[in-house]
């Protein structure tokens, strides 16, 4: 279980195309890592036809695939506007227990939190999967650096500032990064 990932952030400024994909459910892939077995943070999710607009982070680990998305915001953020969109997850995995949490933000904001028992991103002792790629703006199942990737899930708009963090940033940390750089994004 090396390849664990219990605590991540992915944070970045995105001006999603108000054009829609034509696909129901409109999957726009900001940030995938290892071929979907480890993670995909998204607007939209290929997997519910309800997430469409909506921030989404699928993930994998010993116990399945999950697809979580930020139901409990109303907005849409494909509307042609920078919003900063971020996702953090933490899972304390103790013994049999696991406390874990999800919580999505838009421009700065806590929009949507999910709390569940999920173990680990990737916590899988997968060999075959090394070695390992992460894409940008696209889905992608490829084994090899100049693989396939999915076009059907490409990003559609512009990308600002992208992190990833391997720690979950406080409420206050994702609204002041906000704050220091909506001036730039026009907000």
């Amino acid at each position: 279980n090396v390849d664990s990932i219990p605590l991540l952030t992915i944070e970045t400024w995105v001006k999603p195309s108000n054009v829609t994909s034509g696909r129901v459910e409109d999957q726009r892939v900001i940030l995938s890592f290892d071929r979907e077995a480890n993670f995909k943070f998204s607007v939209g999710n290929h997997a519910d036809s309800g997430s469409a607009g909506k921030p989404c982070l699928s993930f994998a680990n010993e116990t399945g695939i999950h697809d979580v998305k930020g139901n409990g915001w109303s907005g849409d953020l494909r509307d042609n506007n920078w919003h900063q969109v971020a996702v953090t997850f933490q899972s304390q995995y103790v013994g049999v227990s696991t406390s874990s949490e999800i919580k999505f933000y838009v421009d700065g904001v806590n929009v949507s939190s999910h709390t569940g028992n999920w173990r680990p991103i990737g916590d899988h002792n997968d060999l075959a999967r090394t070695p390992r790629f992460g894409w940008i703006g696209n889905d992608s199942a490829a084994d090899t650096e100049n693989g396939d990737t999915d076009s059907n899930h490409m990003w559609m708009g512009k990308m600002g500032v992208l992190r990833m963090y391997n720690q979950v940033l406080t409420p206050s940390e994702i609204n002041m990064h906000f704050e220091v750089h909506r001036g730039q994004y026009g907000l």
